[in-house]
C-alpha cells in the first residue's frame, strides 16, 4: 500500500511539472507571437504613412509633373512635324523648280 502510495505521488508531480513545463513554453510563444503581431502592426502603420504621404505629394505636384512632361512631349513632336512639313515643302518646291 505504501508502495502505490509513493507511485502515485512520483506521477502526479511528474504530471504537474509536465504541464508547468507546457505552460511555460506555451507563454513563451504566446509572448513571442504577440511581439511579431506588434512589430508587423509598426510596419503596417510605417507603410500605409509611407503610402498616404507619397498620395499627397502625387496630388499636389503629379498634375504639374503632368503638363511640364506633356509640354516636352508636345514640343518634340511639334518640331517632328516641323521638320516633316519642310522636307515636304522642299520637294515640292524642288520638283515646282524642275518643271
Amino acid at each position: 500500500m505504501k508502495n502505490l502510495k509513493i507511485a502515485y505521488h512520483i506521477i502526479l508531480i511528474a504530471l504537474v511539472s509536465l504541464s508547468l513545463y507546457f505552460n511555460y513554453s506555451a507563454s513563451k510563444d504566446i509572448e513571442q507571437a504577440m511581439t511579431f503581431s506588434y512589430d508587423s502592426m509598426m510596419l503596417n502603420s510605417e507603410t500605409s504613412m509611407q503610402l498616404e504621404t507619397a498620395l499627397q505629394i502625387l496630388s499636389s505636384e503629379g498634375p504639374i509633373e503632368i503638363e511640364r512632361i506633356a509640354r516636352k512631349v508636345g514640343r518634340e513632336e511639334a518640331i517632328k512635324v516641323m521638320q516633316e512639313f519642310a522636307e515636304n515643302f522642299n520637294e515640292l518646291t524642288a520638283s515646282d523648280n524642275e518643271d
